[in-house]
């Protein structure tokens, strides 16, 4: 089977990959396009919970099986949902741009009531595996693919590039104003990635010096006991 070259055209698709909204688009035209998969946070906890009776039943074949049923189901979706990411790409003759989620399992903590649910738990997530299909797909059809590092992909306002708030899916930049929805805004900015995890704008005082803009983690001053981190509410 012949697989043709992937061509670049300077045109790109930035991919952002969630829990909440499996997939998020967005074209290089302008829009943003969302697929929510509704049905699968449902099947982690009912497949969870029969395992579970049936682990206290001692029944560990029945649960080899419905892990191997929850398998097929999830595999199911993430090739659906692949194959659409790379008709998308072909019809706007652009590229894909995927976040580079790697080891985010190890370096994001959970909460209890947070691990405790399978559909909450991002143990049970399936990014790589979605991850995979996309490039083997994009592959096959000659579509170019590449990575970029996933940081501040969803803390920096597409619009200026500033550090922005985020409360659940609504996107606020406090510098140019804009409101967006966060995955939507995290699109965006893996589509426009040039080489830079965030953009930093500097800020001129009174007194002539440049600083840093103040973020919600506080900014960082001299003192004479040293080297500090001052909350801005200090």
């Amino acid at each position: 089977m012949e697989v043709p070259d992937a061509e670049p055209t300077g045109r790109w698709s930035g991919i952002d990959r969630g829990q909440n909204v499996p997939l998020a688009a967005a074209t290089p035209d302008g829009p943003v396009l969302f697929w929510k998969a509704k049905g699968l946070r449902p099947i982690h906890r009912v497949y969870a919970r029969r395992r579970q009776r049936r682990q206290a039943a001692g029944t560990h074949r029945t649960v080899k099986k419905l892990e191997r049923r929850e398998g097929r189901m999830i595999t199911h979706l993430n090739h659906c949902l692949s194959q659409d990411v790379v008709q998308l790409a072909k019809r706007c003759g652009a590229g894909i741009r995927l976040e580079d989620l790697s080891g985010i399992r190890s370096r994001a903590r959970q909460r209890h009531t947070t691990k405790t649910d399978a559909g909450q738990n991002r143990d049970y997530w399936p990014f790589f595996q979605l991850e995979q299909c996309i490039i083997s797909k994009a592959h096959r059809a000659g579509v170019a693919c590449e990575k970029v590092p996933a940081a501040s992909t969803s803390k920096s306002g597409h619009r200026c590039g500033a550090l922005g708030t985020r409360k659940q899916h609504a996107f606020a930049c406090p510098r140019c104003h804009s409101h967006a929805h966060a995955d939507a805004n995290a699109a965006q900015n893996i589509r426009a990635w040039l080489g830079l995890s965030v953009r930093w704008f500097f800020r001129l005082q009174r007194t002539g010096h440049m600083t840093c803009p103040r973020t919600r983690y506080g900014t960082r001053r001299r003192t004479r006991s040293g080297n500090k981190n001052v909350h801005p509410s200090a």
